[in-house]
């Protein structure tokens, strides 16, 4: 060994390398601080979001990446996804699921989503609790969901319509839908509350989908509108689990 000569001095080394930004996660705090669009995301542990904001990049970006609980079902609980925007047209946990994104074994728990505002140069919004949509080619397997949608201010559009479902718009293989609540609010005025939907008017369907009449903006309210004595309407809803 001391004295011998390689026979081969140069060893050529291969390396395989990726187009994307890998993420192994054990926190929610981990993954507040990285949201990534595109990023492969492996979930080590359960995550409690209490005081943890969701990456907004998630909420209302296109998701081309994957999202997958690692050693079974990992748990993500309390993520409050609060909705305002003037011109994004997607929300939800993810804004959209495009075609060729992966995810699996995730169970999203006490899940809140607030559609808080939206505005007059958005065009044909869509949201969903666990997606504003999903589009077929995406891959979702043992996905779970439960929690609250809120719906407070849409504006009037210019065009378009908005399409709202309490668990997603789009391909839904591979979700269920758990306990999943509907709730409408109003802003406080002078002595009352203005709401931007009427609550008398909303109505879900056997598949998830909200209809609801939009004012156009509060300024349009006058004395002969319904005052609420409180500030959020709870809708009456027997869908998901």
């Amino acid at each position: 060994y001391a004295t011998g000569k390689a026979a081969n001095r140069v060893r050529k080394i291969y390396a395989k390398t990726e187009k994307v930004v890998r993420y192994k996660i054990e926190t929610a705090e981990q993954l507040g601080k990285n949201g990534n669009a595109k990023g492969v995301y492996e979930i080590l542990s359960d995550l409690d979001f209490t005081g943890v904001n969701w990456p907004l990049a998630l909420s209302i970006g296109e998701f081309e990446g994957e999202f997958i609980g690692v050693g079974g079902v990992r748990r993500i609980s309390n993520v409050s996804v609060k909705f305002n925007s003037e011109t994004a047209s997607k929300g939800g946990l993810f804004g959209k699921i495009t075609n060729g994104a992966k995810i699996e074994n995730i169970a999203f728990e006490n899940a809140v989503l607030d559609v808080a505002k939206t505005g007059r140069r958005a065009v044909n919004p869509s949201f969903g609790l666990f997606a504003g949509e999903i589009e077929s080619g995406a891959e979702v397997s043992g996905v779970s969901v439960d929690g609250t949608v809120e719906i407070g201010g849409l504006a009037k559009l210019m065009e378009g319509e908005y399409t709202i479902n309490l668990l997603l718009n789009g391909d839904g293989t591979g979700i269920t839908a758990g306990d999943i609540n509907l709730r409408v609010y109003g802003e406080k005025g002078t002595g009352r509350y203005f709401y931007y939907v009427n609550p008398d008017t909303v109505s879900v369907s056997e598949d998830g989908s909200v209809s609801v009449e939009v004012y156009a903006t509060k300024q349009y309210h006058d004395a002969n509108d319904v005052n609420y004595e409180k500030e959020y309407y709870d809708i009456d809803t027997n869908y998901g689990g």
